[in-house]
């Protein structure tokens, strides 16, 4: 993997991680102050656990798709490439038999 994308993927990784654990300290700070209702917070931290997550997921995405774009510019054979290499192959021996 790139150096620099796997760096920016695990920063972002960290700083959801830091994120999370911020947001979690906040709110049980909120709700011993009695500032919300602990079920309004407790909400609040499940709804932000779920984007945090879906941001997570999204991240991830995207970053599989920038290392394939990478692994396609360097000329490496991944294992999808393969995998369609050995069905053409297959298929012109069925063909070649009849």
């Amino acid at each position: 993997m790139n150096k620099t994308l796997k760096d920016l993927v695990t920063a972002g990784f960290g700083l959801a991680a830091v994120a999370e654990e911020k947001g979690q300290k906040l709110l049980k700070e909120v709700m011993k102050k009695g500032v919300i209702p602990e079920a309004k917070a407790r909400k609040m931290y499940k709804d932000f656990a779920a984007k945090a997550k879906k941001r997570q997921a999204e991240v991830a995405k995207s970053a599989e798709a920038e290392l394939t774009k990478a692994l396609k510019k360097l000329h490496i054979v991944t294992v999808e490439d393969l995998a369609a290499l050995e069905k053409k192959l297959k298929a012109k021996k069925t063909g070649k038999r009849r």
